[in-house]
């Protein structure tokens, strides 16, 4: 629910700076204290971009609470900000949620927004689900909607309230017609798993491919799978590959493995051995455990110009100690046979060649590599 905080704390207000207005940070403070309109938009615009400089976030925060205490909402809402981000003062979970409440009362939508969020989460005032749901609802409604996405998130979870996946989809739905490729994913997904709705891999298909197009990666890999199976849309190795080449890109292990399959079997394009090779290894170097074997298989067996024996067993050494059960012992039998056949210094040579690998490896440093036979 966090990752959507970023996008709910803005102000809707433009940059604006207006004419004759000081240089000095304090008198600009001392000019929208008098009123001056030019001076209160350029002060809620500079909080607005983050401009606000630590030397001068305690005055700043001293005007907006000044104003908040005279009833401004739009100032409850940034004071509440500060104390959350602790601007100009310590972080106070409470004094946030008490500005954002005030806020909200007098209708201002990011406030709601936030407000909705602290009664959720019990963040300086205790956790009241009904009333942070009657919040974010009210955020909605003035267009935040973003917090649409939140709300399809808390119904499909079940955990705060019981779960409703109909209401989740109307409510990542929501978001989808706003843009919001998150959501679009989500509500693709849900077509796909007939989770609150009737199951469409068509409509799932058409979901996915208006986030996918906005650049969101796990959208593409699920696009790409749709058309690897054929499910929804004709089977299209060539779209399949492309989508998860795009996916890949963006660093999904799983994306990068389906690609280096497509490309060494020929699917969808003629078969491009050396890319299999450097899109497997970009998946070995994400983490991806099977990608450990697949690579190495494709070292083993290839021609004998592109064969690397020693540097296969070394990855098959890193594959027989992965977490996964299964790669685990498909590695370790992979292993056993190799090194089998090899000369012991090829296999003192993929010892320490599996040792440097791990190093470069996500997560690398948690594979004992110590099996191979001395």
């Amino acid at each position: 629910m966090r990752k959507f905080l970023s996008l709910l704390v803005f102000f809707a207000g433009p940059w604006c700076v207006a004419e004759n207005l000081p240089d000095s940070f304090p008198d600009l403070i001392a000019l929208a204290a008098q009123g001056d309109p030019g001076a209160r938009i350029t002060l809620v615009a500079a909080f607005d971009s983050g401009q606000i400089q630590p030397r001068n976030q305690a005055a700043a925060l001293a005007y907006f609470l000044r104003q908040a205490e005279k009833g401004d909402p739009d100032m409850a809402f940034i004071a509440g900000s500060m104390y959350a981000q602790g601007m100009g003062t310590a972080v106070d979970e409470a004094a946030a949620a008490k500005w954002y409440l005030a806020g909200a009362e007098k209708g201002n939508g990011a406030a709601q927004a936030q407000a909705g969020l602290c009664l959720l989460e019990g963040k300086g005032v205790p956790a009241d689900v009904p009333a942070a749901l009657g919040w974010l609802r009210k955020a909605a409604a003035q267009g935040y909607f973003m917090v649409d996405h939140l709300l399809g998130q808390v119904y499909l979870a079940g955990k705060l309230v019981p779960p409703d996946p109909a209401e989740a989809l109307q409510c990542f739905r929501r978001a989808a017609d706003k843009g919001v490729p998150e959501s679009q994913l989500q509500v693709g997904w849900m077509y796909a798993h007939g989770t609150g709705v009737a199951q469409d891999y068509a409509a799932a298909a058409a979901w996915y491919r208006k986030a996918a197009d906005q650049g969101n990666g796990p959208a593409q890999y699920q696009l790409a799978e749709l058309y690897f199976v054929g499910s929804g849309v004709p089977q299209d190795f060539s779209a399949a590959r492309n989508y998860y080449r795009l996916a890949g890109d963006q660093g999904d292990g799983n994306a990068l493995v389906r690609y280096a399959q497509l490309l060494a079997d020929g699917k969808g394009g003629p078969p491009d051995r050396s890319e299999a090779i450097l899109a497997y290894q970009h998946a070995v170097e994400q983490g991806h455990p099977g990608a450990l074997i697949a690579l190495a298989l494709l070292l083993r067996e290839g021609p004998e110009a592109g064969r690397d024996e020693v540097r296969a067993l070394a990855l098959l050494d890193l594959a027989a100690e992965a977490r996964d059960p299964g790669v685990q012992a498909e590695g370790r039998k992979q292993r056993d046979e190799l090194a089998a056949h090899l000369a012991p210094e090829q296999v003192a040579a993929a010892r320490k060649q599996a040792d440097y690998l791990a190093m470069g490896i996500e997560g690398g440093s948690d594979l004992r590599k110590r099996s191979l036979p001395r």
